[in-house]
C-alpha cells in the first residue's frame, strides 16, 4: 500500500516488487494468485527499473516474474540483463537463466546449472549460507536436463519449471 501510494518513490517500488514476487512465488495458493502476485511485481519493479539500471536482482526479479507468467521474450531480456550488469557473483541469475533457457538452449542450461553450483562453493567458503533445499533442486535440475539431452525424458517437468501458462 505504501509504494501504491508512492509510485515515484523507487526503492519503495523496488522493495514492493520483491516482496509481492516473493509471496506469489512462496505462499500463493493457486495459479490466479500467483498470476495476480507476479503481475503486481512486474508493475512495482517496472516503476523501479530507471532508478537501479545496475542491480542485477531488479533485472533477476523482473525475469522470474515474467517466466512464471509465461512472457518468454521479456524473461529471456531480463535475465540476460541481470548477468551482464552481475560481478559473477549472483548464484541465482544462473540458475533463473537455466530455467528460463531450459526449452531453447539445453547445453545453455546446464552450463548455467553448473555455473551456479561453482559460484555457491566459492560463496560458500566466504561464509554464505547455501540451502540443501536448493541444492538438491538444482541437483534434480542438473539430472533431469542431462537426461532430456540423452532423449530420455521430455524437457517439461512442471515440478522443476513452473511458469504460469498462457491463456
Amino acid at each position: 500500500a505504501d509504494a501504491d501510494a508512492q509510485p515515484d518513490d523507487a526503492l519503495k517500488q523496488f522493495i514492493a516488487g520483491v516482496a509481492v514476487h516473493y509471496r506469489g512465488h512462496q505462499h500463493a495458493m493457486t495459479q490466479d494468485e500467483k498470476r495476480r502476485d507476479y503481475e503486481k511485481a512486474l508493475a512495482h519493479l517496472t516503476l523501479a527499473k530507471a532508478a537501479y539500471p545496475h542491480v542485477s536482482r531488479l533485472w533477476l526479479y523482473l525475469a522470474i516474474s515474467h517466466y512464471r507468467l509465461g512472457q518468454q521474450a521479456p524473461a529471456e531480456q531480463a535475465i540476460n540483463e541481470a548477468v551482464r550488469v552481475d560481478k559473477g557473483t549472483d548464484a541465482d541469475i544462473y540458475y533463473s537463466r537455466s530455467e528460463i533457457f531450459h526449452r531453447k538452449d539445453l547445453d545453455a542450461a546446464i552450463a548455467d546449472l553448473r555455473t551456479y553450483q561453482k559460484i555457491m562453493i566459492e560463496n560458500v567458503k566466504k561464509g554464505a549460507y547455501s540451502a540443501p533445499h536448493k541444492e538438491a533442486r538444482v541437483g534434480n535440475m542438473l539430472h533431469h536436463l542431462e537426461a532430456v539431452r540423452r532423449g530420455d525424458v521430455s524437457p517439461d517437468a512442471r515440478e522443476l519449471f513452473d511458469p504460469i501458462e498462457e491463456g
